[in-house]
């Protein structure tokens, strides 16, 4: 696994968003990728992507990992069961010529992702989207991370 940095993973072909092992969208300098695990079910060209917005679910906790763990101890308390919290919905939405496209992402944390990271990633994938200078960099996706 690489560098990460909320949901954003840095692999050895690109930019991963959200959780690798499950559906992410991988970013490469040529394309973006929407992938399960391994498995690619669509391609993006950058060319026709014309907007885009991440959806990143947030947490107030100081640590994702934390609510992780607290959260369905806590519902064991009051259910007498543990349970899993359901994760909140990430997605990845943007426009092509005659549609909107949203795409789910896969997040690695139940509660959400802190506020900081969420917004960087998101205003990062903004860039990527509308810069081909940014798409290049992705040959190095841990120096995006930083």
């Amino acid at each position: 696994m690489g560098e990460r940095r909320g949901p954003l993973t840095a692999l050895p072909d690109g930019l991963a968003v959200g959780d690798v092992e499950a559906l992410h969208l991988l970013l490469t300098p040529d394309e973006a990728l929407y992938r399960s695990g391994e498995d690619t079910l669509e391609r993006l060209g950058w060319e026709a992507l014309e907007v885009s917005d991440l959806r990143v679910p947030v947490t107030r906790w100081i640590h994702p990992w934390i609510g992780d763990l607290v959260v369905p101890l806590i519902l064991a308390g009051l259910a007498w069961v543990v349970a899993t919290p359901d994760p909140k919905a990430m997605f990845f939405e943007f426009r092509r010529p005659g549609e909107t496209v949203r795409l789910e992402l896969s997040s690695h944390y139940a509660v959400g992702y802190r506020r900081s990271d969420a917004q960087y990633a998101r205003s990062l994938l903004q860039e990527i989207v509308s810069s081909r200078e940014i798409r290049d960099q992705l040959r190095t996706p841990q120096k995006l991370l930083r």
